[in-house]
């Protein structure tokens, strides 16, 4: 009988060092990510390139480290995991992050916070469906709950007037900054934001292309854009490229079929003669104009600066 007592009451003393470990950690690592979120910045640029700041980049370990510990200490604590998914966003690191956002709500689905921050992460990815879901999940679980009701209030204004939404996408995409964002996925998604947006993505599309070079949609995308600034001849070899890769494919041949109705002049010789106008005359003179202010601007862009922290 003695040994059962003993032995209930070591177990309950590890319970409770645990549950005093858990709280500790948790507590910590909520203050590391707190001073990481109040940073005036937490990128900066370097030859053309984006990098995390070091200092930065100290602290998210240090957070995440004490995350992790909380999370050893108590494997359902919800709060734990939602703390390693903000750490992780902040770092880039989306699919674990939105792996730690699922465990959370798995463990609990009727934590309020837990819907209601993962809201705010699928966001600023801009899934706006998914984000509306969640939204409503935790609206249902608080309807007073202030973020949330903001946030309903910011979507609703974005439906009305879709430019405020790109420009809050657009803010919280910082390709570049990881082989994480710099990945195919990352890049094909800011392509269709900037289609949305009604912006010219032929750069990152000839960037994504080569790293997807059978993504139909965004092949048919990049001929369209083509064609819509009017370079008719470049569109055209580019269609008659795609229709040998995707023999009678009737999006291609739609294509090409408006690219013959403009005719030969349009397609083929104004475009020459524009290149020629434009290479020969035109860049020379801009380029003995402007070389001293674009010297000077080159210099700006190839120098360090820190970028504003948008978390």
């Amino acid at each position: 009988m003695s040994e059962t007592v003993m032995l209930s009451s070591s177990s309950a003393s590890q319970d409770q060092d645990r549950a005093e470990d858990y709280v500790v950690h948790l507590q910590l690592s909520q203050e590391l990510y707190q001073r990481m979120v109040n940073m005036p910045s937490v990128i900066y640029t370097r030859l053309l390139r984006l990098h995390f700041k070091p200092e930065f980049l100290e602290l998210a370990d240090r957070a995440l480290e004490e995350a992790e510990l909380a999370v050893k200490a108590n494997p359902y604590g919800v709060m734990a995991h939602v703390q390693r998914g903000r750490i992780l966003h902040m770092l880039l690191r989306v699919e674990e992050a939105e792996q730690a956002y699922q465990t959370a709500i798995a463990y609990d689905p009727q934590d309020v916070n837990a819907h209601a921050i993962y809201a705010h992460f699928l966001m600023r990815r801009g899934e706006l469906q998914l984000t509306r879901e969640r939204m409503e999940i935790a609206l249902r679980l608080d309807p007073q709950r202030e973020d949330m009701l903001v946030l309903r209030d910011f979507i609703e204004e974005g439906e009305r007037n879709p430019e405020s939404l790109h420009r809050h996408w657009m803010t919280h995409m910082q390709y570049g900054v990881s082989d994480k964002q710099s990945s195919p996925e990352e890049i094909r998604r800011m392509i269709l934001l900037l289609l949305r947006m009604g912006k010219d993505p032929t750069g990152p599309m000839k960037v994504y292309l080569k790293l997807r070079p059978d993504d139909k949609e965004i092949q048919l995308a990049y001929g369209s854009t083509l064609f819509k600034s009017k370079k008719y001849n470049e569109a055209s070899r580019y269609f008659r490229k795609m229709l040998n890769r995707f023999p009678g494919d009737t999006d291609v041949q739609r294509w090409l079929h408006q690219l013959d109705e403009l005719g030969t002049w349009k397609v083929k010789t104004v475009p020459m003669i524009e290149t020629f106008l434009y290479r020969g005359v035109a860049l020379p003179i801009y380029m003995l104009v402007m070389s001293p202010v674009l010297a000077y601007r080159w210099l700006g862009v190839l120098r360090s600066r820190d970028l504003p922290n948008t978390w």
